[in-house]
């Protein structure tokens, strides 16, 4: 076993990788064996979706899906599916909920109860929970000031009804 480089791991990929592959892949009457060895290097890789959106890397090997040749046409189907189940796993993963420490999960508990007061509910509903959850990510998951002020802003508007 060798020791693995950034670059060599499949969600690693840089743009000049996928623009010099399409470069070659966009070439009219391009030699089989060319394109083989590109669909292998792409097979090797799964871009993020920004990335084959904006390069149009997608497209391209999308068409090749109907290639003349049976290889070219097989590996182009298979780097397609590979990169299509990737991102659909992608989207069915559930979010992991951290621990945090004592402190943060005070306040966090403490907001909870806040925000409950104000919309006259328990603090352990789903809607509550949803809530300081939003906030809580809107702040990059960190208890602050920004944090603190939006819960308050939230209340009060509620208050004012």
């Amino acid at each position: 076993m060798k020791q693995a480089t950034i670059t060599s791991l499949k969600r690693v990929v840089t743009t000049d990788e996928i623009a010099s592959v399409k470069e070659k892949l966009c070439v009219k009457d391009q030699n089989e064996t060319v394109l083989l060895e590109c669909l292998e290097i792409l097979s090797k890789k799964i871009p993020s979706r920004k990335i084959i959106i904006e390069s149009k890397i997608g497209r391209i090997v999308k068409r090749l899906r109907c290639h003349k040749d049976t290889k070219v046409r097989q590996l182009a189907q298979r780097v397609c599916k590979e990169w299509n189940n990737f991102f659909k796993t992608q989207n069915n993963l559930v979010p992991v909920e951290v621990k945090y420490d004592l402190v943060t999960t005070k306040k966090r508990e403490t907001v909870k109860k806040f925000i409950a007061q104000s919309f006259e509910l328990e603090s352990n509903s789903k809607l509550v929970c949803d809530l300081e959850s939003s906030v809580f990510s809107h702040c990059k998951k960190l208890v602050n000031n920004q944090y603190q002020k939006i819960s308050r802003n939230m209340a009060d508007i509620v208050e004012d009804r």
